[in-house]
């Protein structure tokens, strides 16, 4: 991905958000409020799938996950990736779970998973 530090630099591509109920939808409109300017939305989708494919159709720009261009085969040759120097752009997971309580091995291989998927 290109690294950049002012998402300003699309004001002038259009935007396919998610909805508010999406988290991804809160952290892009924070990058945006931090960057200073209103974007061109054109569209807000429910999935995040749904952005994605809309952007490699030509549409408009959209922000995506990781995890989303980590199952692709390939990046591809359609889009052009950007990153942005933000914290706002990193998601935080946590899980809780009773320190008392006993944790079978289906549990503890379920954990071992996700912290070696999203760790």
């Amino acid at each position: 991905p290109i690294a950049i530090d002012d998402i300003g630099c699309f004001e002038d591509i259009p935007f396919i958000l998610l909805k508010q109920k999406n988290n991804l939808f809160s952290r892009s409109t924070e990058i945006i409020k931090e960057s200073g300017y209103t974007p061109n939305v054109i569209q807000y989708v429910e999935q995040l799938a749904t952005a994605y494919r809309f952007c490699l159709d030509g549409i408009g720009a959209t922000f995506i996950g990781s995890k989303l261009l980590e199952s692709e085969k390939k990046i591809d040759d359609r889009i052009t990736l950007f990153s942005f120097n933000t914290n706002t752009a990193v998601r935080e997971f946590s899980a809780v779970i009773n320190k008392d309580r006993y944790l079978s091995n289906s549990l503890k291989q379920f954990m071992a998973f996700t912290q070696n998927y999203y760790l």
